[in-house]
């Protein structure tokens, strides 16, 4: 096995970690739970289509952006609650 792909499997492994302790701890409502993975699919979707030859301009763009819809999500649901 080569090592990016035991990088990759490990990357997995942590993710779906975070979201089994996410969802146990946090249990989001539908609403935030629906933008932000709505937004995840639109943002990722379209900086990859957008920055084909700068790909790491491109994560980081997408992730800058993804972090700050994440943030209005969360704080648009504190103050509904």
């Amino acid at each position: 096995m080569s090592a990016m792909k035991a990088v990759r499997i490990a990357l997995v492994v942590v993710a779906l970690a975070l979201i089994f302790v996410a969802f146990y701890f946090f249990k989001p409502p539908l609403n935030y739970f629906a933008v932000t993975g709505l937004s995840t699919i639109i943002v990722w979707s379209a900086v990859f289509a957008w920055f084909k030859r700068r790909r790491w301009v491109g994560i980081t763009v997408g992730g800058l952006l993804q972090l700050a819809i994440q943030q209005i999500t969360y704080h648009a649901w504190l103050a509904d609650k």
